[in-house]
This record gives structure tokens, C-alpha cells and sequence, in this order.
């Protein structure tokens, strides 16, 4: 109930917060919630405060529509002050999350209004935030005798562009369109309970991350930072929904294409044919601080071209195949051009630009940054997955299709390690950490057998070790033997996987990899994770967790950090105990003095050089073309 501006809570609109604060005080206290539960977008609180009992509803359209039903349980009448307090800030998301510098506090004027107020920012019209109190007034004596109740209900809508209607009336609306989405929808049921009840929820939690455009339907990136058009992150959900419901992939593809680059330009990274990285509203766009239109990624245009194929394949829509022909064919001409940057047949990029985009997020397993340009194995893979679509439409494209699948399992595939690089640097090394990346470059059907099998299994390498914080949760993006792994290591501003952290959605992507080419056992293990984390969540430590809410990555609460603190303890026991047994055995003596034999002969495989980090390197395409095939000579860099 209380929302503190510096924590980011608030009402949002278009990237301005509309609301910083948000308090209802009963006898200058605020009410104890015991419990919580949200159903077709109407959430529902129980709060108590003394005697009182608090039913406090909410649902979101065009605004936060509240209604609080006080009721006296008791046997005697109960008096209270029931007080309301609201403020407003108006401030920018990306001042908020700290991407840009706090701007000085601009005055905000508070207008008496008919049942309710207005708060107005002194310097700009559109900043404006009606709140409606009915029975009007933010100060009420109540007197309730036995089992009598007090209705108290706030509106608070950002700008005054939606209209204050019955509040019933507003919840059915709500209701009806969660029922008309999810009439849409293709329904899957299973015999197991909890995997159904998941289905259900991950399809409603769909249509509340959507918002709706001229073009369609569209994902937003998540809630609350990213509540804005992101290109990587709608093409990836939209392709994962389209069992579910095409006509998400429909409206991202007519979005992303009608926002398709159409010039150079350095300062937001457009160029011709380049899909958007995000979309930015607000002071910062409106003061020319901050770019509307971002173009900063290097694997949002090869995954519009999976998208489409994608769509098609699970479709068959030929009609929107022809109508998005002309922006597939820009992205294509971006990937050849603009896409390789030394023209060495791979997408690189010369700053972070994929997914995890953080400085640390690409390093060497020695913790060097590779100089670039880089070249990521998924980015290759959704490349060569949009090539293979859209071969349909020009044929010629199968051919480069196979020549970029030999090329990536001679040059990215790591013999020694059996496994694929996560990218080759400008010198042509290969990056030999172990993250999550190359499961994709398997969904993408990139690698080929035995090359995908053994990179979509569950390795421990990859996949936490038993005792481990994820071990029934999500693929960590490192691991402890390579040197590089941070338990809690994410990027701060967004919560991004970078260092070891976990993450839900290469999860999601390994666990499509390992259907794809893994064994049916392994299939299983990386199964059950998706579907238990949940569950434990919701009967976890925190208050959230136990009142039926997921606890986030951020969670602080004593009993979530305890957990935490438990678990890498137990990691770092384990890790100590391995590493006193290795150095326990190394000093055993041998028992006699013959000569050990010599250990049998590795076999070679199939794959690029392994460049050693004492050798110098020779550029990627002077030393692509000079290699033979088969090398594995050296150690990984």
C-alpha cells in the first residue's frame, strides 16, 4: 500500500511515473495485509488494522481502480480515521533506474477537484494525474456498529484520459477480455496438476504483459522496467506463444517491420534494414535527452527473420509472408552488409550488443575481454535458422544456409571440450567459456549430430551441481570450475545474467534444445526445474512467497537472503572438499618407482584450433582459410 519513490513502485505511463506515493492510513497506521490473490487481472487484499477488516480490490484500464471494503467483525462498534495520501514526481524510468543522472525536483501543484484532486506539474500539460475519492474528501471518520461495512473507492488516472466508470462494471470488462484472450488461445492439458495450473497462469500473465498497436498485439520486455516495445525480447516470446496464440508473432513482426531502420544514423545505431533494440516514451524523449527509437542490438534483424520463418512453419500464413517480404528482404541485406563488419561471414558486433550486454557479459575463461569485433554462436544460429526460412521465398538462400552450418561446426565447435564456442573474437579465438548460449545455436538447429546432442545435455559444467543455488531452478551462465562464476552475480540496473546468475529464459531455450536432440532421459531433467521452481517460490520464506506471489531476483527479505546465504555456503563446502581431494591425491606417492605409463592418445576430433593464449593470433579469416580441417592442437584460450 505504501509505494516509496525510490524503490521504482508507482503508476506508470509511457515511461513517467504518474504516481510516486500511495498511503491509506487507519489511525495514522497502515493495515497489515495477511493475504493475496489475483484472478482474470483483478487482484484482491485482505488487510486488517485492529478490529477492522480491509477487502481491498484493484484492476488496471487507463488507470489503478481501487475499492476497499472496511468491515467491524466484532461484537462492539469501532470508530477510526481513515486517511488517504497521494504524491506525484512525474519522473523518467531511466532517471528512476539510475541509466541517467536524478533531475532536480520539478513542483508539483495539487487542485482541489470535485471527489478527489488533480496533481499537475507546473512545466508540461501532459503531466497531469487525476485522483477521484468517493465519498469525496482524504480524511473520513468512520463509525461502524457490528458486521456494518464503509466503502471508500480511488481512482487515480494518469493525464485524465479515461473516464471514471462503475466499479463493477470496470471489473466484468476486465474479466470478459481475459476470457475473449482466452478464448483465443490454443488450451493444453496434461495429467499433471501443477504443470495445468502453470499453462493457465503463464497464458494470463501473456495477455497482461501485451499491449495493443495499429499493428497488433505486442509483448512488452517485463514488468516494471521494461513496459515498452523491446525487439529481441518480443520475437523471442512471440515465437515461444505461437502454440499458443499466433497472432502475438503476427502483431511483433508487423510492429518491428514497420519500424524497420531506414537510414544511418550513428547516434541510435540505425542503419538500413536494422530492427529496433527499444522504444522510449517520456520527459527523456520529449527533451531530446534520450533517443524515442534505439537500435543498439546485433540480434534482433537475424531473429525477425527466424520469427518469420517460425510463423510460417507453425501457419502456413502466406498472406503475411508476402506482406513482410520487402522488410525480410532488408534484413537480409543488413545481415550481409552492415551485420559483418570485416566481411568474414559471421554477424559480429564491436561493443555488447546480444543478449547479455553488460561489459562482463563475453570474456575469455581467464577473464580477458576478447577484442572484437565478436562474433556470437547465436547470433549465427538465428541467422542461419532465418536463412533456412526464408529459403522458401528465395531459394538461392539454402546454399548459404549450408555453408554457414559447415562453417559453424568447423569453426565453433571446440573438439577438446566438445562443446561450442559462445563466440569467436577479432582474432579469431575462440571465447571457450561454458554460459548458456551455445544450447541455442541447438534450438536453432545450427549444430548438427553428434555436435548438438552433446551440446543440449545437461553437463555440470553448465548445469549447477547438486547442492548448488540452481539446481532445481535454471542453467547458471558459468560455472565454479571455470573461475568465473559470481553466485549472485547480475547486473544491478536490470537484473540481467551476467555473471552466474540465473535466468529463466536460456533456461527455456536449453530445455527446447535438449527436446530437439537430447536424450529422452535428459529431456525429463531439464523439465521438471521449469515446473517445480515455481512451486517453490510460492512456499518459500518471504511474504510474497507466502502469500502466492513469485519472490523476485531482487528479493531482500531475511528469509529469502538467508536461503541464499545457506546455499553458497554449501557450494563453497563442496567446491573446498573437491578441491582438497584433488590436491590430496596429487601429493599421494605412487607406491614404486616404475614409470607410469603414459595416458592412451586423445582421438581427434572434428573442429577448429584451440589458439594458445601464449601464440599469437592470426585474423579469423586469414586463419579460417589456412586451417585444415580437423585441427585440435593447443589449449583453450
Amino acid at each position: 500500500m505504501h509505494h516509496d519513490s525510490p524503490d521504482g513502485h508507482g503508476v506508470w505511463m509511457d515511461d513517467t511515473r504518474y504516481l510516486s506515493d500511495y498511503k491509506v492510513l487507519v489511525n495514522g497506521v497502515e493495515p497489515e495485509a495477511t493475504g493475496l490473490s489475483a484472478d482474470a487481472g483483478v487482484l484482491v487484499f485482505e488487510l486488517t488494522s485492529g478490529p477492522l477488516h480491509i477487502h481491498l480490490e484493484r484492476y488496471l484500464t487507463g488507470g489503478l481502480h481501487d475499492r476497499f471494503t472496511f468491515t467491524n467483525p466484532g461484537t462492539t462498534s469501532y470508530g477510526a480515521f481513515v486517511d488517504l495520501m497521494f504524491a506525484a514526481d512525474f519522473a523518467a524510468m531511466l532517471r528512476v533506474r539510475g541509466i541517467l543522472p536524478a533531475a532536480a525536483p520539478r513542483p508539483v501543484a495539487e487542485v482541489p477537484g470535485w471527489q478527489g484532486m488533480v496533481l499537475r506539474e507546473a512545466a508540461s500539460d501532459s503531466h497531469v494525474t487525476q485522483v477521484t475519492v468517493v465519498p469525496d474528501g482524504r480524511h473520513h471518520r468512520v463509525e461502524l456498529e457490528p458486521g456494518q461495512q464503509f466503502l471508500l473507492r480511488v481512482d487515480v488516472i494518469p493525464r485524465g484520459a479515461a473516464e471514471v466508470r462503475d466499479f463493477d462494471a470496470g471489473v466484468q470488462s476486465v474479466r470478459e477480455s481475459y476470457a475473449t484472450w482466452s478464448a483465443e488461445c490454443a488450451h493444453f492439458e496434461t495429467d499433471n496438476p501443477q504443470l495445468n495450473e502453470l499453462i493457465e497462469q503463464s497464458r494470463s500473465d501473456m495477455r497482461m504483459l501485451c499491449d495493443s498497436y495499429p499493428t497488433g498485439v505486442y509483448p512488452t520486455g517485463g514488468l516494471p522496467w521494461f513496459a515498452v516495445p523491446f525487439g529481441r525480447d518480443a520475437l523471442f516470446s512471440s515465437m515461444f506463444a505461437l502454440p499458443t496464440n499466433p497472432d502475438i508473432a503476427r502483431g511483433a513482426l508487423r510492429f518491428l517491420a514497420e519500424h524497420q531502420g531506414r537510414k544511418e544514423d550513428a547516434g541510435t545505431e540505425e542503419q538500413l534494414g536494422k530492427i529496433l533494440h527499444e522504444v522510449r516514451r517520456g520527459e527523456v524523449v520529449e527533451s531530446g535527452v534520450w533517443p524515442n527509437i534505439l537500435f543498439g542490438t546485433v540480434d534482433a534483424t537475424p531473429l525477425f527473420l527466424c520469427g518469420l520463418a517460425e510463423m510460417h512453419d507453425w501457419t502456413g500464413d502466406d498472406a503475411l509472408l508476402v506482406e513482410l517480404r520487402p522488410a525480410a528482404q532488408m534484413a537480409l541485406a543488413w545481415c550481409f552488409q552492415y551485420g559483418d563488419s570485416d566481411q568474414d561471414g559471421w554477424i559480429d558486433y564491436m561493443s555488447a550488443r546480444g543478449w547479455k550486454d553488460s561489459d562482463d557479459s563475453l570474456t575469455h575463461t581467464d577473464g580477458s575481454k576478447p577484442l572484437p569485433p565478436a562474433a556470437l554462436c547465436e547470433v549465427q544460429a538465428y541467422f542461419y535458422r532465418g536463412l533456412t526460412g526464408m529459403a522458401r521465398v528465395w531459394p538461392d538462400l539454402k546454399s548459404k544456409a549450408d555453408e554457414i552450418e559447415r562453417k559453424f561446426n568447423h569453426d565453433f565447435w571446440m573438439g577438446r571440450s566438445k562443446f561450442v564456442a559462445q563466440a569467436l573474437d577479432g582474432e579469431g579465438g575462440a571465447c571457450a567459456r561454458f554460459p548458456t548460449r551455445p544450447r541455442t545455436t541447438t534450438r536453432a538447429a545450427t549444430t548438427t549430430a553428434p555436435y548438438g546432442r552433446t551440446t543440449a545435455r545437461s553437463r555440470p559444467l553448465v548445469c549447477a551441481a547438486p547442492g548448488a543455488i540452481a539446481k532445481r531452478s535454471c542453467w547458471r551462465e558459468a560455472s565454479w570450475k571455470r573461475g568465473w562464476l559470481s553466485p549472485t552475480g547480475a547486473r544491478p540496473s536490470c537484473g540481467a545474467a551476467t555473471r552466474g546468475s540465473r535466468a529463466s529464459s536460456p533456461t527455456t531455450i536449453a530445455t527446447a534444445a535438449a527436446r530437439r536432440t537430447g536424450p529422452r532421459r535428459r529431456r525429463s531433467r531439464c523439465c521438471r526445474p521449469c515446473s517445480d521452481s515455481r512451486q517453490t517460490r510460492r512456499t518459500a520464506g518471504c511474504a510474497s512467497r507466502r502469500s502466492g506471489r513469485s519472490c523476485s531476483s531482487a528479493c531482500r527479505s531475511p528469509a529469502c537472503i538467508s536461503k541464499v546465504s545457506e546455499s553458497i555456503s554449501q557450494w563453497k563446502a563442496i567446491a573446498s572438499r573437491k578441491a582438497a581431494s584433488r590436491a590430496a591425491s596429487k601429493s599421494r606417492p605412487s607406491g614404486g618407482a616404475s614409470t607410469p605409463s603414459p595416458p592412451p592418445a586423445r582421438p581427434q576430433h572434428r573442429g577448429r584450433a584451440q589458439v594458445s593464449a601464449h601464440r599469437a593470433r592470426r585474423p579469423r579469416a586469414a586463419s579460417r582459410s589456412a586451417a585444415p580441417a580437423g585441427r585440435n592442437s593447443g589449449r583453450q584460450v
